[in-house]
């Protein structure tokens, strides 16, 4: 933990919910926590952020201030001190009003997390790590006098090979080109600069959410051939170590760099003259060199084995030939194609046959007319 202590103002009109909720943040993690009730007035923001906190964390729906609601405030506060971490907490067992579901999907997407009251009441250990994370990501970006490309993905830690894809995800720091010209025809600039609330969210919600450069548990099982149980098996783990991404805002759960698991995968295939794809030989290789079993990845489909990619539906191995390509979001280029497997078309009801290719929609309802 770093040093001082994180320090977070909580604002909350509940008194009894003040005390409760920010005391299972301080018993979970090295944090301090200011208990603040909302400011009569909205203009009175100065008083909240004096000091500087590291996170802002606001119950959005304040139902004792008179003369607005957790969603104004927290707008408020984005708007005036954009280089700090703004959190909803709220009880989504309560319903909303319209006026307040109308105020939470204009706010929540410009703001940075949000916690529910009853998640953080059951396991305050898990909830306060995010904050943590979000908290020490901000404090590592306010901290950079230099706000260029370079320094930003230093803070990532990137590689120079890395740092090539990284630049082509679509970096907050300005392009050199015709301003009209289409993404994939521009080029980043070097000395464009960042601001803080925008790297975060690049960070965040492009490089650490869609799997291509940075990969999850179950896309970093998948590429091996393995399980998720065999991924994290420690023997898996101590090996993958320099592949782990260490840089800001990395979560608790982990993510790992790609093209180190496939440098370290390589050298130990190589190690045991295994000439194979990293799908086919890494298992074997890696029970060869340490004495370890290591599961094969399963199709949720066909059931077969390895599964060479992930549903982004279910979340789930899938192979390629059990699955369709799906457009659930605008991901940049770099980042994997995303699938939806046989198994989602058949069985999920978030499954979307809109986001298919009309090719594809005309295989999903030959799939859904089999089963």
């Amino acid at each position: 933990m770093a040093d001082p202590k994180l320090r977070i103002v909580y604002i909350e009109d509940n008194k009894r919910d003040l005390e409760a909720y920010a005391g299972y943040l301080e018993s979970a993690a090295e944090i301090v926590v200011e208990r603040r009730e909302p400011p009569e007035r909205l203009k009175a923001l100065g008083e909240i952020m004096q000091h500087r906190p590291d996170l802002v964390l606001v119950d959005i729906r304040l139902e004792g201030a008179a003369t607005y609601g957790g969603s104004s405030l927290a707008s408020a506060i984005r708007a005036r001190y954009p280089d700090y971490p703004v959190v909803f907490l709220t009880n989504f067992k309560r319903r909303f009003t319209r006026r307040q579901e109308f105020a939470w999907d204009l706010v929540a997407p410009a703001l940075d997390a949000t916690i529910d009251k009853g998640d953080l009441a059951e396991d305050p250990g898990v909830e306060a790590q995010r904050l943590v994370s979000l908290a020490l990501g901000y404090r590592v970006l306010r901290s950079k006098t230099r706000r260029d490309l370079r320094t930003l993905l230093a803070a990532m830690r990137a590689k120079d090979d890395e740092r090539r894809w990284l630049t082509e995800a679509g970096p907050p720091v300005g392009h050199v080109g015709s301003e009209g010209a289409p993404a994939t025809h521009r080029r980043h600039s070097e000395t464009g600069k960042w601001r803080v609330v925008d790297a975060a969210r690049w960070i965040r919600n492009v490089i650490l959410r869609y799997p291509g450069i940075l990969y999850d548990a179950v896309h970093s099982a998948t590429l091996l051939g393995i399980t998720t149980q065999s991924f994290q098996r420690q023997e898996v783990q101590k090996l993958l170590g320099k592949a782990r991404y260490e840089g800001v805002f990395a979560p608790q759960e982990g993510r790992w760099w790609r093209n180190r698991m496939q440098e370290i995968a390589t050298r130990v295939m190589q190690g045991q003259e295994i000439a194979k794809p990293i799908l086919h030989g890494f298992r074997e290789a890696f029970g060869r060199q340490s004495a370890v079993k290591l599961e094969p990845s399963v199709c949720n489909s066909c059931d077969k084995t390895p599964a060479d990619t992930v549903c982004s539906v279910l979340h789930e191995p899938v192979m390629t030939q059990c699955s369709l390509a799906y457009n659930p979001d605008g991901r940049p280029v770099v980042m994997d194609e995303a699938r939806v497997s046989f198994k989602a078309v058949r069985e999920s009801n978030d499954f979307r046959p809109e986001l298919l290719s009309p090719e594809g929609r005309e295989i999903a309802e030959a799939v859904m007319s089999a089963s």
